[in-house]
């Protein structure tokens, strides 16, 4: 079983096992799954997922990873991570989760997730410092709530979808 992620915190050492969801390439921001997101999950085990565009990641993964395969996960502490940029990404610049996992410059959106260490262009590997924050004026427009609404209807979606699968 090969070591593919870690997981930043502050002064933080652990191991643990995690079942892998899907497959996610190497240099990709991944997060657990949670309530809603993996149908018919096991409440003693932990899955794996590629994060979705302007979610929080939990994890980076160093490598490949297979879904069904079960890694071990190593919280070291970095307070940087590596990632796919999935487009051309300026040095300096608050960055978010994108599609498949990847980085995106932050845009208008509600979240961000750190700051760029160095510009890269699409498909390269693109270093950044995790600073996670909220954009100021999400909270005048009610973007929050506009975020919140859409997270609970995709959850209740995947919900329907699994008792769906249990009945047929």
């Amino acid at each position: 079983m090969a070591l593919a992620l870690t997981v930043q915190g502050d002064d933080l050492s652990m191991k643990f096992s995690a079942l892998v969801h899907e497959d996610i390439p190497a240099n990709r921001l991944v997060c657990f799954g949670g309530l809603g997101s993996v149908p018919d999950r096991d409440p003693d085990t932990v899955y794996l997922r590629l994060a979705r565009e302007e979610e929080l990641p939990d994890l980076v993964a160093t490598g490949p990873l297979t879904a069904g395969e079960t890694v071990t996960v190593e919280i070291k502490g970095s307070p940087y991570w590596t990632v796919e940029a999935a487009e051309d990404i300026w040095a300096g610049t608050l960055v978010t989760t994108a599609e498949d996992g990847r980085l995106q410059i932050f845009k208008d959106g509600v979240q961000y997730i750190g700051y760029s260490t160095h510009s890269a262009k699409a498909g390269e590997l693109v270093t950044f410092v995790r600073k996670p924050g909220l954009r100021w004026g999400a909270f005048a427009s009610g973007g929050l709530q506009v975020a919140a609404a859409e997270v609970e209807t995709e959850s209740a979606k995947t919900t329907k979808k699994s008792k769906a699968k249990k009945k047929g």
